[in-house]
């Protein structure tokens, strides 16, 4: 019987390294080791954007409470149209005519592919024109509750309509518009 046992552990021994079990096991570790490395930079850096995002988020918290200390500031609700993305978006308009600034308030903004964005736009009446007031982006490591802070390009004198559209990045194709808010 030991005759047989150890004529079993020498066959064992003499296979070759590539098919020896402790060799496959230390390939394993090696492959799950590089991966990990590889991936590193990559978890980190979604990491380090989540950071910022919640520290722009913190900024424009304060700017928020600072408006809304302000009795010249009126908040509007968001409208919904018929548009299927704009179907689970909750949120508003906060907006001071004085200071010429406010918050868009989001949740369940949808995340865009990198060649879209967000157009925001405030319709005054006085000239009857459509201004540019904010354009962004919804990343995935963005949180799902948002606050963007806008400014007009020109001055407002009286607001009559605010409008976020979604639209193609540079510039072409179809401008969807998705919510809208108004006094």
């Amino acid at each position: 019987m030991e005759a047989l046992m150890g004529s079993t552990l020498k066959t064992q021994n003499h296979l070759p390294f590539y098919k020896q079990a402790s060799f496959k096991w230390w390939m394993l570790a090696l492959l799950l080791l590089m991966t990990s490395v590889v991936a590193m930079p990559y978890g980190y850096s979604f990491y380090q954007k989540s950071i910022i995002a919640k520290n722009n988020q913190n900024s424009v918290q304060n700017t928020l409470d600072q408006l809304l200390a302000n009795g010249n500031t009126e908040e509007y609700s968001w409208m919904r149209t018929l548009n299927p993305k704009a179907k689970l978006i909750e949120g508003g308009v906060i907006w001071n005519l004085k200071k010429q600034q406010g918050i868009m308030k989001f949740k369940n903004l949808p995340t865009i592919s990198k060649k879209q964005q967000y157009h925001f736009w405030i319709y005054d009446r006085a000239t009857n024109q459509a201004v540019s007031s904010a354009i962004f982006q919804q990343r995935p490591f963005d949180p799902n509750s948002r606050l963007v802070e806008f400014k007009p390009e020109k001055p407002i004198k009286s607001p009559y309509k605010f409008i976020l559209s979604l639209e193609n990045v540079m510039g072409s194709g179809d401008t969807q518009i998705l919510l809208r808010a108004q006094p």
